[in-house]
């Protein structure tokens, strides 16, 4: 009878909802500990993007002040070059470094520079200091192969494609908010961002000092010359058949990314007409869409399905995508189709995670900056080939027999060259299924990829 009576106040106990609830917390205490590394790197790498894009709407208006008004594009264009040149050449550099000191030594070295340098940008008063100012900051903005070296130290493999669409969330909202707030303040004075990204980087410094520990704490790597070397991407990965593998398909979604960067706002004005505020608008919406996919849908999806066919779902919806984009015919259809093109951002951080799985601890940083130089890369080829012309040479193509053949073709002009992407969404679709489906079906481990240990079939 006592037993009884045990039992039926045990189950009233538990029936309780406010003992439900205090069961909850102490069972999910050790669950939901702040991962205060995590929040810090994330945080870094916001506010990092913050500051690349507070400067992004006043540099023409500070190389006003000194250059000549009909310079101004010229100069503009070469020193987003440089930007892109430096980071290109230091990532690798960066992340071998990571590997060898520490990532947050590294990391705290470039915040600093990055810091220095944007003061010294606010009050360049001649303009090779904004040309110098613009090569150190290529060399410190690398900052993201560090990063992404620091969240492979810390997040186990399960977790990395979540944290590592985090990641992605974290730059991209930065980046959306960056060039606003930096119109923003541009419209009281074009010095006023450069300050405002010398504090943001100050206070990253500060925050990686007190904040921020050290993640690589295992074997250091010494220096090796090809690790500095931003072409030797993909001969780093020769012998390595899932890493090449994983790396053609990063570099190949790299490129489909940045083709609808550089046509969007031409391909906004000559098919739906869209003014300046309305393709502002579309790109901060897209922005926001890409962000939230990467930070809310990675993680489950990747969980559920697995980083490979989160991969491959990815690809699905940005080459569907790019398909209906092309043959929209009002401009309010491109919103709805953004959520699609957003949602094949659950991609890239998967690729990222699978890549991270295939290198040692010891190589997380060589391998971040490596896909960092290869970003870089991609950028510099679609800047010179994707570039929309200036209105003169416009008026000039549309009125030549080439264009003319090409408008009397289905679809017109601007279809063929939104499909473009597509084209090479199918080959970057075909790549991982048809070439790696061997090699990633198999549980290879980090050992086996560098030549040391075995392969084990899959269960």
């Amino acid at each position: 009878m006592t037993d009884k009576h045990n039992m039926s106040t045990n189950l009233s106990v538990i029936k309780n909802p406010r003992v439900q609830s205090d069961q909850r917390r102490l069972v999910r205490r050790p669950d939901v500990k702040p991962n205060r590394p995590l929040i810090v790197i994330l945080s870094t790498v916001a506010l990092d993007a913050v500051g690349i894009g507070l400067i992004m709407p006043v540099l023409p208006g500070l190389l006003r002040d000194l250059v000549h008004s009909n310079d101004v594009t010229a100069h503009y264009g070469i020193l987003l070059a440089l930007y892109a040149l430096m980071q290109f050449a230091c990532a690798p550099v960066l992340g071998a470094l990571s590997d060898r000191f520490g990532r947050r030594p590294v990391l705290l070295v470039s915040l600093a520079g990055a810091a220095v340098d944007y003061a010294i940008m606010a009050t360049a008063p001649f303009l090779w200091v904004l040309y110098i100012g613009r090569i150190v900051a290529g060399i410190t903005g690398a900052t993201g192969a560090v990063a992404g070296a620091y969240i492979a130290d810390i997040t186990d493999g399960d977790e990395r494609a979540r944290h590592f669409g985090f990641m992605s969330a974290c730059f991209g909202f930065g980046m959306v908010a960056g060039p606003v707030l930096g119109g923003l303040m541009g419209g009281f004075s074009p010095h006023a961002p450069f300050f405002a990204a010398a504090a943001l980087n100050g206070l990253n410094f500060l925050t990686g000092c007190f904040l921020l520990p050290e993640s690589h704490k295992g074997e250091r790597r010494p220096l090796r010359r090809e690790a500095l070397n931003p072409l030797a991407s993909f001969r780093w990965a020769r012998g390595m058949t899932v890493v090449a593998a994983l790396m053609a398909v990063f570099f190949i979604m790299q490129l489909v990314g940045q083709v609808p960067a550089a046509l969007w706002v031409i391909f906004g004005e000559d098919r739906f007409h869209w003014d300046a505020t309305t393709i502002g608008i579309s790109l901060a919406a897209f922005g926001i869409l890409h962000s939230l996919a990467q930070a809310m849908i990675t993680g489950p999806v990747a969980a559920r399905l697995g980083e490979r066919r989160a991969l491959m779902l990815g690809m699905i919806a940005d080459g569907t995508g790019y398909i209906l984009l092309a043959f929209a015919t009002r401009g309010w259809m491109a919103f709805p189709i953004m959520v699609l093109l957003a949602s094949g951002g659950i991609g890239m951080p998967a690729l990222q995670a699978m890549l991270s799985r295939q290198v040692d601890e010891e190589r997380q940083g060589q391998l971040q900056g490596k896909l960092t130089a290869a970003w870089q890369n991609v950028k510099r080829m679609t800047r010179k080939t994707q570039r929309p012309p200036i209105p003169e040479k416009r008026r000039v193509l549309k009125d030549s027999p080439a264009a003319t053949a090409m408008s009397n073709l289905p679809g017109h002009r601007i279809k063929i060259t939104i499909l473009l992407p597509d084209t090479v969404s199918t080959v970057r679709i075909v790549i991982p299924t048809r070439w790696t489906k061997t090699a990633w079906n198999a549980r290879t481990t980090p050992s086996a990829i560098m030549g040391v240990g075995i392969t084990a079939p899959a269960n």
